[in-house]
């Protein structure tokens, strides 16, 4: 079943580093509770290391603001809207702002559900995905309705079908 999510509904958690707080959109846990994989949104208002997290995947995308370089394992990596940045959680990561403040878009995943990002654009249609997050408003048609989320707003679900009719999105789904 799809659900539609709506930016307001995510949940504020608190960063494993205590420097700042995500709004967890969606995750999948296994039968003991523990998530194996989260996507959520967050915003970076300052620059900072990244909480270590060792066998986690993790990937993330800018959707307000531009001008993030990461430094992960010593290696500069800068961070635009449109582009997915994808590194391992156990690497030394420190994000630095070069215009102010950013909101990123990231999806972590434990070695046993890897999970990736890709961002569309439409009209196109999306098969078989975790998640859709809005990061432009967009034209959605699904499980025969159509709805226009707005940024930030998710359709979170086994999704075997999407139309993005307009729009920009990220897209979630398993790693082949």
């Amino acid at each position: 079943m799809t659900t539609l999510r709506r930016a307001a509904e995510h949940t504020a958690m608190p960063w494993a580093n205590g420097r700042g707080v995500s709004y967890e959109v969606a995750r999948d846990n296994d039968a003991a509770g523990e998530w194996r994989w989260r996507l959520a949104i967050a915003p970076i208002t300052e620059d900072g290391p990244f909480s270590p997290l060792p066998g986690v995947h993790r990937e993330l995308t800018l959707i307000d603001g531009d001008g993030l370089v990461l430094t992960i394992d010593g290696n500069m990596v800068g961070c635009h809207p449109g582009h997915v940045v994808r590194f391992a959680g156990y690497s030394h990561t420190h994000a630095a702002l070069t215009q102010g403040p950013v909101v990123d878009l990231n999806v972590m995943s434990r070695e046993d559900a890897p999970m990736t990002m890709s961002i569309v654009r439409g009209p196109t249609t999306i098969e078989s995905c975790a998640a859709l997050v809005a990061i432009s408003t967009c034209h959605v048609g699904y499980d025969g309705r159509e709805e226009h989320p707005q940024p930030r707003d998710a359709l979170i679900g086994s999704i075997h079908s999407v139309q993005l009719m307009s729009g920009t999105a990220a897209v979630i789904r398993p790693m082949r």
